[in-house]
């Protein structure tokens, strides 16, 4: 077994056979140094004898010198010996040869936003990703860290708790997460943090690390008071605090956020007065945007134009819509694919009547 010294000191060695020939040769600068004091004959004769003034002037400074250089030699053995046997500084290193296991807790955001796509991947499978490289590096040194993961939308619920970090956990994480996909809600990140800061105390480990996966946009992020003060308390119980963007950059994105109308009079053959509004979440003007309508699944005769949505903005746009058959349907505003698909379609019910009674 390792040796380590008691957790006051906060080191130890991976190599303490190392260490300990390391200690031992710490005398050899010191013998060499006596060596070299004895290793002259002192002879007195009257030629030199007008020197011994200047020599004992000159004394204390040599001495100095050579005290100086005997730290310097013991200094290299001693860094040497540090660097050969793995001298373990950082407490996170240290616990690893302890009996004690750090504990990695990982929130993981499953909000509808996490659904960003670009190319064949998303903010949610880049997140699984980041998990299962936690997991593979973890599992190179079995037996001295464990694993809690939790999901935002379902903090109380843990996926794993408190699982030793090995090679079978590898399979199991990546079996778990093709059974996982994104709610379509807009979560509260502090929510999470307080779930896990509640697992923090409910565990004794030494070393604790929370890592918060997420796409951490700007409107749920930015000013949120509540998350501030999560991270303070957690920073208060020793918990490292790791937050991992899972995207690389912010990308373009529109969403269909207003669908109204007097629904609630829709008569056969009499048109309808709907305002479709569309949102532009992304840091660049949208221009030419269209918004297509369809109608129990199949799609109307007609486009819905936006000729431009400034960043950050809204637009409606008002347009007439006719029904031709009587009873209950559906209809359906769809906008062109881009990054966040979930938020590019609306609906409503609709009940169609033959006529309506005015009072």
């Amino acid at each position: 077994m390792p040796f380590v010294l008691h957790p006051i000191f906060a080191f130890g060695f991976v190599h303490p056979a190392i260490a300990v020939a390391g200690a031992a040769l710490v005398a050899s600068p010191i013998i060499i140094h006596l060596i070299n004091r004895m290793r002259f004959r002192r002879v007195r004769f009257a030629a030199m004898e007008f020197l011994l003034q200047s020599e004992q002037q000159n004394r204390r400074r040599l001495l100095l010198e050579q005290l100086l250089l005997l730290l310097l030699r013991i200094l290299l053995v001693l860094g040497l010996m540090a660097l050969i046997a793995k001298l373990l500084l950082s407490s996170s290193e240290f616990s690893m040869l302890t009996d004690q296991k750090a504990h990695h807790v990982v929130l993981i955001d499953d909000s509808g936003s996490m659904n960003d796509q670009w190319g064949d991947t998303t903010a949610f499978k880049e997140a699984a990703k980041v998990v299962k490289d936690l997991v593979t590096k973890g599992s190179e040194r079995p037996g001295t860290q464990k694993l809690t993961l939790i999901r935002l939308s379902r903090p109380d619920e843990r996926l794993y708790d408190q699982v030793d970090v090995n090679r079978e956990l590898i399979a199991s994480v990546e079996e778990k997460f093709e059974n996982l996909d994104c709610s379509r809600q807009q979560l509260n990140l502090s929510v999470g943090l307080k779930a896990a800061e509640k697992i923090f105390q409910e565990d004794s480990s030494s070393v604790k690390h929370l890592h918060v996966l997420s796409d951490f946009r700007r409107t749920d992020w930015v000013g949120e008071q509540a998350i501030t003060g999560a991270i303070k308390e957690l920073d208060k119980a020793k918990v490292t605090v790791n937050l991992v963007k899972v995207v690389s950059e912010r990308h373009e994105n529109l969403a269909l956020t207003t669908m109204t109308g007097q629904l609630h009079t829709v008569t056969v053959g009499f048109a309808v007065r709907l305002k479709i509004g569309v949102t532009n979440f992304g840091k660049n003007v949208a221009n030419n945007v269209r918004v297509s309508l369809k109608l129990d699944g199949d799609k109307l005769p007609l486009v819905v134009p936006f000729e431009r949505i400034e960043a950050g903005k809204e637009v409606v746009v008002e347009q007439d819509v006719t029904f031709e058959n009587i009873g209950k349907h559906h209809l359906q505003a769809l906008l062109e694919g881009d990054a966040l698909r979930q938020d590019n379609d609306r609906f409503v019910a609709i009940d169609v009547a033959v006529q309506n009674q005015v009072v």
